[in-house]
């Protein structure tokens, strides 16, 4: 007979294998959207502007880079061209964004109910279809999903 200490490891070991088989699969199934070459005229002010914003960061407050959207993500961006090409460091800044995402959805829902509905809450939104759709572009879209998650995640406090 086992007893309830040792029940409870299995359980996290169980539940820590099967988040880490989600995140897996979800890298997996993204990998590919990494090397899309195509631009959405979005994708594309992003990109310039983190590019711009890397070669140039007196340029953070510029009326051109402020003028359409806030500099918060084309920061962000560019950062990760200190690493990759520009083209290349947007893409792996987004799919990082966005695998972050799933790993705070899991933690948040861990920290609700327990590891049962953190794997569930990372299981839904890594097979959510617009949230896999939009992880191969380089939109503002997954950084918005990772602050909401992350502000639930600090309300719960």
């Amino acid at each position: 007979m086992m007893n309830d200490s040792t029940q409870e490891m299995k359980n996290q070991r169980f539940y820590g294998l099967f988040f880490g088989l989600i995140l897996g699969l979800s890298i997996i199934l993204r990998i590919p959207y990494l090397f899309a070459e195509r631009l959405w005229p979005d994708e594309a002010l992003y990109a310039w502007n983190a590019k711009r914003i890397f070669l140039h960061p007196e340029l953070i407050f510029s009326k051109e880079i402020i003028d359409f959207h806030p500099p918060l993500f084309s920061i962000i961006l560019s950062f990760a061209h200190w690493v990759f090409a520009p083209f290349m460091a947007c893409h792996v800044t987004v799919f990082l964004i966005n695998i972050l995402g799933i790993v705070a959805v899991y933690l948040l829902g861990r920290k609700i109910q327990g590891p049962f509905l953190g794997c569930m809450a990372a299981m839904m939104l890594a097979l959510n279809r617009m949230y896999f759709g939009m992880s191969g572009y380089i939109l503002i879209d997954g950084v918005l999903t990772l602050f909401v998650i992350l502000f639930f995640y600090l309300l719960r406090e």
